[in-house]
């Protein structure tokens, strides 16, 4: 599902707004296989309240810029929500365009700006045009983390293709896996069980180690070994021995 939270201080305003979004939202939902939720919301701190307490990601958020009873402006609240959400867009509807400067020079990734006095029919096209756009990005995005292989090494995150990966294992320090991949070994913090259920395209083949069936290039079923393209061979538990047949006679 995805969330999209409206904040404007002019509560009226903001559910006039809610209705042309959330036509706008069932009507694009339909093309990108997605439900929506619209809320609305009068001030930023219930906004934030709302994002933090349904762990919203991938959310679209429409904010005013100006709030009259609040000490944050829409900018602000732009920087709190995509710190939170970093993968959210932001839409602004104001009358102040001009601020479009100072959300560059913070650097918020601002998806447009809408005009808050325009006629409703072009208030509508813009806003389908905007939320297309915006759940577009978030299409394309989606689909880069499932053929991204995301780990940490220091503070440092690092992407690689999953196809490029071959197995991920335990090591002898607590808390620390091995990744080997084309060209690549490393060691990073994590936890296997928890990558198990996160990585659906890796297979587990004992407690220790997570392999990607697309890299294995053949399975000895006497022996319980894997040999992968690269050459290494790989012992599997006998408790997996039902997949890796699957697996072979696949």
């Amino acid at each position: 599902m995805t969330e999209i939270l409206l904040c404007d201080d002019d509560l009226l305003q903001a559910q006039a707004l809610a209705k042309v979004v959330k036509l706008a939202g069932e009507f694009l939902a339909e093309d990108y296989g997605q439900s929506v939720s619209v809320s609305a919301m009068g001030s930023p701190q219930e906004a934030l309240t709302y994002a933090a307490d349904r762990q919203v990601q991938q959310g679209i958020y429409f904010l005013d810029i100006e709030f009259a009873k609040s000490e944050m402006d829409g900018l602000d609240l732009a920087e709190k929500l995509l710190h939170s959400d970093p993968q959210g867009q932001i839409i602004f509807v104001t009358t102040h365009s001009e601020l479009a400067l100072q959300t560059f020079q913070r650097r918020i990734g601002t998806l447009d700006y809408i005009v808050k006095n325009a006629d409703l029919d072009s208030l509508q096209e813009r806003v389908v045009a905007t939320l297309r756009l915006a759940m577009e990005r978030l299409t394309q995005l989606n689909l880069i983390k499932k053929q991204t292989f995301t780990y940490k090494v220091g503070r440092q995150l690092r992407n690689i293709n999953t196809d490029d990966v071959y197995y991920v294992a335990t090591t002898p320090f607590p808390h620390k896996l091995q990744l080997v991949a084309k060209n690549l070994r490393a060691e990073f913090v994590g936890n296997l069980k928890q990558l198990d259920q996160e990585c659906g395209f890796l297979l587990k083949i004992s407690q220790s180690c997570l392999v990607n069936p697309k890299n294995i290039a053949e399975i000895d079923l006497h022996a319980r070994t894997i040999s992968l393209v690269d050459g290494e061979r790989l012992k599997y538990a006998r408790s997996c021995s039902r997949q890796l047949r699957q697996l072979k006679q696949n």
